[in-house]
């Protein structure tokens, strides 16, 4: 190492050149020597010292492992080494935590050279903390559009507001319309719409100023059928353009018979029973006139047993969760004249007695006087809808490659185990797969994923039945064990280790590092048990990486040794 009176006045002639740079930045921007692979900070701006926390004394002459620690530390010098290899700028993000707290970073580490040797490096630091979370919000956002956008029941278009172009179309709008996703896709909605094309376009206008919300439109489907819809249309901002969102219900029956309906009852009665949801109708004193067959189905009353009854009699409505009786929408209806919804968690009592949650409604049948002389109830069996319900729900708490349980649903378990202690004494493990960053760079991405399937069924297979084992993000896992010993854990743990290493059927071999964290108090918090378990795996996984590391290279070597010897003749 350089010492002695020149060094320093060479030192303090760098440091003045570099106080403009410094100083003039906003950036997180320090300087480190470099001797024989040994990085020792000298210097940091103003604003490295407000965003770390450590001020030019605390860093001075210090190495990264000096000054952060070896984990961080470690890491940090990793980093800069790769620098003083290529002899060049280096960029990256990286997530760390600092005296001043924890940010995201954008990190730029630059060589000074002197005589082809790298003397001194600086790195500058941008806190991107803000656009990291602001990314990971509109992600979020756009990934539960979608999920409702393709979720939807419903007829849903998401259309160009000038050029009239369909954007998306979810799958009940494909369904309805008889078009493939990609066909669809190239039409503008004048060309499937039977109005003229200046009305739709002034339709569109009319809606993107939000002047027009509702419209009556007839749409011509690729068989060439002509469909009434009611169309429901709003703007919207979705990945930076201005779209319009319309919700399509097809009201081509209902159209075709609105008029009829008030010239003769017959034609009532028809419509009321070719509709798909329950129908019962009753006269203005609550006795039962009509029912359609799926309401016969869904109740097990036929109308010959039912008709001239009073409704409230034969039909029981109950609330699922406290079994209280719900108030007769009949009466109602009759006495107020108006739509009534049924309660949320309505169960309808079956002529068998069996429970059917139900949705929908009852509204008053008027004549043309607006005098009430009924009431039609509508209804549906919603025990399916339900079913799909939980099974987004279920789909939504799952890792979609590892089948294992995923961050979100592990979220809501310590939710729910927070305040509660018969779960204690619980162990937090924490694994990750050594190396599997290394194997996507050198088989590719295809031969990561089966690592990390296979990875995924030995913690599922090695812990018990009642643990849950869960997918943490990247290539970590996280396993919940509760009411278990740290020694019983450990346990568990080291048959994982051997059920990785006796792992076969793949290009490379598997190895897990594994931390253990033990909560035995309900004092302790989840946080506390994360950061344990994740050290303690760290250590583990510093002693392990290496040695895995360069199996995986042994392997890649052996893989184009073997290559080679087929390309080349004997």
């Amino acid at each position: 190492m350089r010492t002695g009176a020149g060094f320093y006045k060479d030192l303090e002639q760098l440091s003045r050149e570099l106080d403009i740079i410094f100083n003039s930045t906003q950036d997180a921007m320090f300087l480190a020597q470099v001797d024989e692979s040994e990085f020792r900070y000298l210097r940091n701006n103003s604003s490295h010292q407000k965003l770390t926390g450590f001020s030019t004394k605390d860093i001075k002459g210090k190495t990264p492992l000096e000054l952060l620690g070896p984990d961080l530390g470690s890491i940090m010098t990793t980093n800069y080494q790769k620098c003083i290899d290529s002899k060049a700028p280096i960029i990256y993000e990286e997530t760390i935590t600092f005296p001043a707290g924890t940010r995201d970073w954008l990190v730029s580490i630059s060589p000074m050279l002197e005589g082809g040797q790298v003397k001194y490096i600086v790195g500058a630091r941008k806190d991107i903390t803000l656009r990291k979370k602001a990314e990971a919000e509109k992600e979020e956002l756009l990934a539960k559009f979608q999920a409702m956008f393709d979720g939807h029941q419903a007829v849903v278009l998401l259309i160009e507001p000038i050029s009239g172009k369909i954007v998306d179309a979810n799958p009940a709008a494909l369904k309805f319309f008889g078009y493939p996703k990609n066909k669809i896709l190239q039409l503008a909605i004048e060309d499937i719409h039977l109005e003229p094309a200046d009305k739709v376009k002034q339709m569109r206008l009319m809606a993107l100023a939000r002047k027009q919300k509702y419209s009556l439109c007839p749409y011509r489907l690729k068989s060439g059928e002509v469909r009434m819809t009611d169309v429901y249309t709003s703007p919207i901002i979705h990945d930076g353009r201005k779209l319009l969102f319309s919700i399509i219900f097809d009201v081509t029956d209902r159209e075709r018979y609105k008029n009829e309906l008030y010239l003769e009852k017959e034609t009532l009665r028809t419509t009321l029973l070719s509709i798909g949801d329950g129908i019962i109708t009753t006269d203005k004193k609550g006795r039962i006139t009509a029912m359609n067959k799926v309401a016969e189905d869904i109740s097990g009353w036929t109308l010959k047993e039912v008709e001239g009854r009073p409704f409230s009699q034969i039909f029981r409505l109950i609330n699922e969760k406290t079994g209280i009786g719900v108030e007769n929408l009949v009466d109602r209806v009759l006495t107020e004249g108006a739509i009534v919804g049924l309660a949320n968690h309505t169960l309808l009592l079956t002529k068998d007695g069996k429970k059917v949650p139900i949705a929908d409604s009852a509204a008053p049948i008027k004549d043309h006087f607006d005098r009430v002389y009924g009431v039609v109830i509508v209804f549906r069996d919603v025990t399916q809808e339900r079913k799909y319900r939980q099974r987004i729900t279920r789909l939504s708490q799952r890792d979609f490659l590892t089948g294992l349980s995923n961050r979100r649903f592990v979220h809501q378990e310590m939710e729910r185990l927070k305040d509660g202690s018969d779960h204690l004494p619980m162990v937090v493990v924490m694994a990750d797969i050594n190396g599997l960053r290394l194997v996507n760079k050198v088989f590719g991405h295809q031969e990561g994923d089966q690592v990390l399937k296979r990875a995924a069924q030995i913690l599922k297979n090695s812990f018990r039945r009642g643990d849950l084992v869960a997918r943490w993000g990247g290539d970590e896992f996280l396993i919940l064990l509760p009411r278990t010993s740290a020694e019983s854990a450990a346990r568990i743990a080291r048959s994982v280790e051997e059920a990785a290493a006796n792992s076969n059927g793949l290009i490379t071999n598997i190895s897990i590092a594994l931390g253990l964290a033990v909560m035995e108090t309900a004092d302790q918090t989840f946080d506390q048990l994360l950061q344990k378990a994740e050290e303690d795996m760290y250590r583990h996984k510093l002693l392990m990486g290496k040695s895995h590391r360069n199996a995986i290279l042994n392997t890649m070597l052996s893989t184009l040794y073997e290559s080679k010897r087929q390309i080349v003749p004997t």
